[in-house]
């Protein structure tokens, strides 16, 4: 390495480390930027998505979170569709579901509401959000009760106008020819080359996958072993076969290194394998991530998150790819620590949703701050040459 970008790596490294702090303020850092030839797209930490608009604007809180599978591309105007959730702190209870525009390497639009019912004490969460094959705006939104702070059902809130008004209908499941209302909460939003929506359903400590094959009005139970793994970052390969990297529920300590759980499907989402520890991806610590499918080129990536405290306290946002062949079988090769966030004593952060726009330029939207006070940060990268240039001859399976 030259001395002039070692210096640089090692201003990078301090500053992240005096930077963050556990007080009630924004959290400031900076990421690790390595131009690494093993990774196809290069990021850039562009530090606060909102610059606190939210503070001010129609539903007000302290805390904003939950971009996990809540970031979708609209090909139609160009734009990242960006669901999250504000509330009071680091709590299931009193959140308000909104959404934002936001264009490539631009500029987000004002703040819509998607759901807000703690008029009547009702609490709306969404970490499954995204757009139908339809065109369709989709938010598979969680109702609680406020005061019992207990789960009473899903709603699916559509917008057909690309997110100003919205309406809400109860998700409905079949079972046994009898359309039922769906009394968990749900995480996850895959969109199937052949229009099949699919979520993951919590209930009762068990996981379901769920599907819908008409732009998320009715839904069906997919078959999954018995399991209580959650927060999927999925993807569906060239062949068809899905594969998918769950958080763990074992242990639940942020002190210890957890693996995240592989499961795939091969017939577009209907059955799926026993999730088991991921042989690969073998420190994803109460938390979860984005993979990406890259089809021109046959490689898989992915930006994940673990809660796991590092030696310098902080912890970590990750980056790895693999060949289609090699991620079928968990196999996803070096992760690469590119962002510092807060150190965990006191701090919040994680929750990674992404979307890559029609003209190749990644953005991955995050949170992160204190338990009480927590704020929507973002990246945004292109291809990497050195990478793509070296893979583009390779034949895609």
């Amino acid at each position: 390495m030259k001395k002039s970008k070692l210096l640089l790596l090692l201003f990078f490294l301090c500053f992240t480390i005096l930077s963050c702090s556990d007080d009630d303020g924004p959290v400031t850092f900076n990421p690790l930027i390595i131009e690494n030839p093993k990774l196809p797209y290069l990021l850039v930490n562009k530090g606060l998505a909102f610059s606190g608009m939210d503070k001010t604007q129609l539903v007000q809180g302290k805390h904003s979170s939950w971009t996990h599978a809540t970031v979708a591309y609209d090909k139609e105007i160009n734009k990242f569709v960006v669901f999250y959730n504000i509330k009071n702190a680091h709590e299931v209870i009193n959140n308000k579901t909104v959404m934002r525009l936001k264009t490539p390497n631009g500029s987000f639009s004002n703040l819509q509401i998607v759901a807000d019912r703690l008029s009547e004490g009702i609490s709306n969460k969404t970490q499954a959000s995204g757009i139908a094959d339809n065109g369709d705006y989709i938010s598979l939104v969680t109702n609680l009760n406020n005061s019992l702070a207990k789960t009473q059902n899903t709603d699916v809130y559509r917008s057909k106008d690309k997110g100003i008004t919205w309406d809400a209908q109860s998700l409905m499941i079949n079972e046994a020819g009898t359309m039922k209302p769906f009394l968990g909460w749900v995480e996850g939003f895959l969109v199937l080359k052949s229009g099949r929506i699919l979520t993951l359903g919590l209930y009762q400590k068990q996981t379901r996958v769920l599907y819908s094959d008409d732009n998320g009005y009715t839904w069906n139970y997919a078959s999954m072993p018995n399991c209580y793994h959650f927060e999927p970052a999925w993807c569906e390969l060239s062949d068809g076969t899905i594969i998918c990297y769950m958080r763990s529920t074992v242990g639940a300590n942020p002190k210890i290194k957890e693996p995240a759980y592989f499961t795939k499907s091969l017939d577009n989402g209907l059955t799926w394998e026993l999730p088991v520890p991921s042989k690969s991806i073998i420190n994803m610590t109460e938390a979860n991530g984005h993979l990406f499918y890259h089809e021109d080129i046959g490689k898989v990536e992915f930006v994940y998150h673990s809660r796991f405290p590092e030696r310098d306290g902080h912890s970590s946002i990750y980056q790895c790819a693999a060949s289609e062949n090699d991620a079928k079988n968990d196999n996803m090769g070096e992760q690469f620590r590119i962002h510092y966030l807060p150190q965990q004593g006191g701090g919040d952060s994680g929750y990674i949703g992404g979307a890559i726009s029609s003209d190749s330029i990644m953005n991955i939207f995050y949170y992160a701050g204190t338990k009480k006070n927590a704020d929507i940060y973002y990246m945004e990268g292109q291809k990497n040459s050195i990478y793509y240039n070296s893979n583009t001859t390779e034949q895609v399976p």
